[in-house]
């Protein structure tokens, strides 16, 4: 997916994985930020507003992955008899 600037994409993915324990679905994601081409330099680069950003984006997807875990941990132990 890709956002309608092309500035920043997403991509998702889900696998299956059957074993002796269990059937269990991964679910994988990322992000990236495309760079730009300067006109003057020819150098590619994410800009100035992408560059301050990266690290609060880093934050808050660590944050929603832990707030995830934290949800299905509880869903499972709920489901649990």
């Amino acid at each position: 997916m890709r956002h309608v600037t092309a500035r920043t994409r997403s991509w998702f993915k889900v696998a299956s994985v059957s074993d002796e324990v269990s059937d269990r679905t991964l679910l994988y994601f990322g992000s990236a930020i495309t760079a730009v081409k300067n006109g003057a330099t020819g150098r590619r680069k994410i800009g100035p507003v992408f560059q301050a950003l990266t690290s609060l984006h880093i934050l808050y997807s660590r944050a929603l992955l832990a707030a995830a875990v934290r949800r299905i941990e509880r869903l499972n132990k709920m489901a649990k008899p």
